[in-house]
């Protein structure tokens, strides 16, 4: 699949930025990222649903994703309890 074109002189220094992104992202999460869309075309809609669905229960468990519900947190807006409604 190809997302974005740059030009010759930039390749290589793109394709390392990109490396490195995905080095010092959620390894985890993206290599079963990469496995159910593998399995996705052999699948039955109801495997891939349980399959994926154990892959989340595994990323769950990580560290990366502590961290990022962590950060989640502190910059999602408080939601308030009491609704103001129109009259």
């Amino acid at each position: 699949m190809i997302w974005k074109a740059v030009p010759d002189e930039t390749l290589l220094a793109e394709a390392r930025q990109i490396a490195e992104t995905l080095a010092n992202g959620p390894t985890v999460g993206l290599g079963l990222t990469k496995m159910a869309v593998q399995a996705a075309s052999e699948n039955t809609l109801d495997a891939q649903l349980e399959l994926e669905a154990g892959f989340q229960k595994i990323c769950s468990e990580t560290r990366d994703y502590a961290e990022g519900f962590l950060r989640f947190l502190k910059s999602a807006p408080l939601c308030s309890t009491e609704r103001k409604h129109d009259t």
